[in-house]
């Protein structure tokens, strides 16, 4: 297997903005990401793990 369920979420994170690149909206050099609670996690393991997010704004605790 080894997969984990936080890795399935940045991996599906990550190809969602493999989307959002692709966009003519979207300016793929000044993405930034939020979250709350798992969102948070979510932020900081996908901001770690990907080069394309510029800016990002976790909110979850520590604890």
């Amino acid at each position: 297997m080894g997969y984990t369920p936080a890795g399935l979420e940045v991996w599906s994170a990550m190809r969602a903005l493999d989307y959002l690149a692709t966009r003519p909206e979207v300016d793929s050099e000044r993405i930034g990401v939020t979250g709350i609670s798992g969102g948070g996690v979510m932020t900081w393991l996908l901001t770690a793990l990907d080069g394309r997010i510029k800016a990002a704004a976790p909110s979850c605790s520590t604890y």
